[in-house]
């Protein structure tokens, strides 16, 4: 988003965590970042420190909003904006897969202290609602944006297919997430258990990432070999740049079980053209529009999943209409663009009724 403000004309300074993928991330960004300090320490050093970088940068920088992106650092600017006396809208962007806690410090933050809430997506404005009066509040829902073109342009040749001997007539399936239990991996080998031998002939699956802390690939090959599936896939490690592998795959799976606040893979598979199947678990269905630019199943509801890969396999041509919408979506609703004019415009309506 920083980026995309940037590139409409705006100053942009941000913050982030220290030692996170975001500062990672930033460290040739085009802006000013502040990425010296911890905002998740609940150590009175780090309050005292974190709020004085706030306060002095907010002095500095003299910023028309202030639009934090987490918890702690929606706390830290309403606290900053207060001490600074600072009269500008605060404008909340939610990706959390979770509601805020239901007690005082909550409601006096969302209610009084913030004018306006962003939402990636509308199950996370659902849930807020049960926690936050938006009374007066403004919210909007706006999907995250996404640089298709760039994403899809460059990309190396690896020739996936030929190194795994997978004919052309075979439909390649991939799953690329980390082995943790939340990414739901074992669904998919499940459902290829419940495909009949001819259709399990028609299908190769291949699932790239890293291992996490509570399993990893050597796990879920042993349950693969379990269910008698396991000659269907392949476990290939973390990718430095996974779009080689995505360029070729003929449906990109999502089997998530639970958080997906935002799900970038989606966007990617959909870049590609790639038609998606995936779990109907938080921002998916709103993404991967079911009989438009992919399947969506139930959550952890193998036997749906195996349906949906089984209408993938038997209809081609409908496989490769859903993937051209879904290229078609990632370069419109969900364009970085999109998402950028989107968040101005609410910007503009907050300063005016400031």
């Amino acid at each position: 988003m920083a980026h995309g403000l940037m590139l409409a004309g705006h100053d942009v300074f941000l913050f982030c965590q220290k030692d996170s993928p975001l500062s990672r991330w930033t460290e040739h960004a085009e802006f000013p970042v502040h990425r010296d300090f911890n905002l998740h320490h609940l150590w009175p050093h780090y309050i005292v420190r974190g709020l004085h970088a706030y306060c002095r940068v907010l002095e500095e920088f003299q910023p028309d909003i202030l639009n934090p992106h987490c918890p702690p650092g929606h706390s830290f600017f309403a606290v900053a904006k207060k001490m600074t006396g600072l009269r500008i809208p605060l404008v909340r962007t939610v990706a959390d897969p979770r509601a805020p806690h239901k007690n005082a410090f909550n409601r006096i933050l969302h209610e009084r202290l913030t004018q306006g809430l962003i939402f990636t997506t509308e199950s996370s404005a659902n849930r807020y609602r049960q926690t936050v009066d938006f009374k007066h509040i403004r919210t909007k829902v706006i999907y995250p944006g996404f640089r298709a073109d760039d994403f899809t342009k460059s990309i190396p040749c690896e020739n996936f297919r030929t190194r795994f001997g997978i004919g052309a007539d075979k439909m390649l399936a991939g799953i690329i997430a980390r082995m943790s239990p939340e990414k739901g991996q074992e669904v998919l080998l499940r459902a290829l258990a419940s495909l009949n031998e001819r259709e399990r002939a028609r299908l190769f699956c291949v699932m790239a990432g890293e291992d996490s802390r509570e399993r990893g690939a050597a796990d879920l090959l042993h349950l693969a070999q379990q269910l008698g599936v396991d000659e269907y896939v392949r476990f290939l490690p973390r990718l430095d740049d996974v779009r080689a592998l995505m360029s070729e795959l003929d449906v990109g799976i999502v089997t998530s079980t639970r958080s997906e606040a935002i799900c970038r893979v989606a966007l990617e598979y959909m870049s590609f053209g790639i038609p998606v199947i995936a779990s109907d678990v938080n921002i998916l269905p709103e993404v991967v529009l079911h009989g438009q630019n992919g399947w969506v199943f139930p959550n952890e509801d193998p036997a749906a999943l195996a349906a949906c890969l089984r209408e993938a396999l038997n209809n081609d041509i409908e496989r490769k209409q859903r993937g051209q919408k879904g290229a078609a979506l990632a370069r419109s609703k969900f364009s970085l663009a999109q998402e950028t004019a989107e968040t101005l415009e609410f910007f503009n309506t907050l300063q005016t009724s400031a």
